[in-house]
């Protein structure tokens, strides 16, 4: 049975024979109400579901990222994100296993950067640096950019703070207990109209198995609010150990570079947001 909440011509939540009425995204919606079909579970529809399965629990896992990299993609296009990251992502998830380099976890017009090899140091600190402009497109220094992390074995996704598009350097701290374990890197560009670019899929660093601790360097990398000191490179393995880190901030004003807002890529406004 519907319940009628708007009034006689506005929106319903439930059934009244076969639609059902729902709210979603603030706006009043209708949908059939699905048949019943067969199921005859045949080797091939099975295979077919794990698949699809597969796919629907990976975006769950990816929310957080997916919310920054889809968002108004997703939008524009009347979906979730996790709906407009099965669609864009079919064609990596086979009964062979899943092409994690190919998944896109971002979409849009957003001027892109190119993110270099990532590095994990004994610490267990990663970081990657980054061209901030390599197409020399029209971008603001103040754009966002995100990079984040995905181990499948355990299902656990990390984020690092946005840094600047200026900045040319992203940094965080990978759990203890993905020591050992495969992880995946991606990164993206998000500007002040939440657009974002298209995703890029990071590599690690050959550092030729394990180390003693030595090569590494001094930097600063600055997020959306602060410049960061710490250390970095490629020491020890390309796997993470140690007990984290900890950073001091401090503030440091001034735009260094800014082109412009609200621009997108070669196309401007055009094409998906």
């Amino acid at each position: 049975m519907a319940r009628q909440t708007a009034g006689i011509l506005g929106g319903f939540n439930g059934t009244v024979g076969p639609v059902i009425g729902y709210q979603w995204r603030g706006r009043w919606c209708m949908r059939a109400h699905p048949r019943r079909v067969s199921n005859p579970r045949t080797e091939a529809q099975q295979a077919h579901r794990m698949l699809f399965r597969e796919m629907v629990q990976t975006a769950g896992r990816l929310t957080a990222v997916l919310r920054h990299g889809m968002r108004q993609a997703s939008l524009e296009q009347g979906l979730t994100e996790g709906n407009l990251f099965v669609k864009l992502n079919k064609q990596c998830f086979t009964p062979q296993g899943v092409d994690y380099a190919q998944l896109q976890l971002s979409t849009g017009p957003v001027a892109p950067v190119a993110f270099g090899e990532a590095a994990v140091d004994a610490e267990g600190v990663l970081s990657v640096e980054f061209d901030k402009n390599p197409l020399r497109l029209r971008a603001s220094s103040e754009d966002k950019v995100y990079v984040a992390a995905y181990c499948p074995e355990l299902g656990q996704l990390v984020m690092a703070a946005p840094a600047l598009r200026r900045s040319k350097r992203v940094a965080m701290a990978l759990p203890d207990e993905w020591a050992g374990r495969e992880f995946h890197l991606w990164g993206f560009v998000q500007d002040y109209q939440l657009r974002a670019s298209e995703c890029q899929y990071i590599p690690l660093a050959e550092t030729g198995g394990e180390g003693d601790g030595n090569n590494t360097e001094n930097f600063d990398y600055e997020t959306d609010n602060s410049v960061f000191s710490g250390r970095g490179g490629m020491v020890g393995g390309m796997v993470p150990t140690g007990d984290g880190f900890g950073l001091e901030g401090r503030r440091e004003d001034g735009d260094l570079d800014t082109l412009g807002r609200g621009a997108g890529g070669a196309g401007g406004d055009a094409g998906r947001p």
